[in-house]
């Protein structure tokens, strides 16, 4: 135990010594991956910030805004069930996209992607995987919560507007907000954990 324990330390004080000494190389700054992950992150900011209302309820939905249309971040990870009894978290581990797909990719991407490749190529492709791996997530969870296990409304969620949903509309308001901020986000993630990838 005290030998898997130092390994993670040492592991994670390389990745930390790597990032570190990469930052103060020229080489570093010019990668046509980090101008793209800076433009990237603040185009994100600016759409975050500066999109309408109206079309901010439309893409995230009723649930995931307060009155002031203000998008309530943490029910982004909480929505529907919750964290209060060991079922809830059962439930909310094994339907969150957010959960599901970066355990995932995490998993998946060294075993798919050359992240050592000494060029740009493997952070542009990372990005290519992940959005495969969340269109097939998707189509999946759709599937199974939708149309198999027909999730629907029991009135014991976490939250008074899951409790009015229909059947008919019930997928689609409480996991449409969580997958398309999961699409928005997964190339951040994507880049940063190719990163990380490269220094371990």
């Amino acid at each position: 135990m005290e030998n898997i324990t130092n390994n993670i330390e040492a592991t994670g004080t390389n990745i930390i010594n790597n990032i570190s000494n990469d930052f103060k190389t020229i080489k570093f700054y010019k990668s046509p991956a980090f101008y793209t992950f800076i433009i990237y992150v603040i185009l994100i900011i600016l759409f975050v910030f500066f999109i309408d209302n109206p079309k901010k309820k439309y893409l995230f939905g009723d649930i995931y805004m307060d009155k002031q249309y203000k998008i309530q971040w943490s029910k982004f990870l909480t929505v529907p069930y919750g964290y209060d009894t060991p079922k809830n978290i059962i439930l909310s581990l094994s339907t969150n996209p957010s959960i599901l797909y970066s355990l995932l990719f995490t998993i998946l991407l060294p075993n798919i992607v050359d992240v050592k490749y000494p060029s740009s190529k493997p952070f542009f492709s990372g990005v290519l995987i992940s959005i495969v791996i969340i269109i097939i997530l998707y189509i999946i969870h759709m599937v199974l919560l939708k149309y198999i296990f027909k999730l629907k409304n029991d009135g014991n969620k976490i939250d008074d507007k899951i409790n009015k949903l229909t059947k008919d509309n019930y997928y689609s308001e409480v996991y449409q907000g969580q997958w398309l901020l999961l699409l928005f986000l997964s190339p951040i993630y994507a880049m940063i954990l190719v990163y990380i990838f490269r220094k371990s």
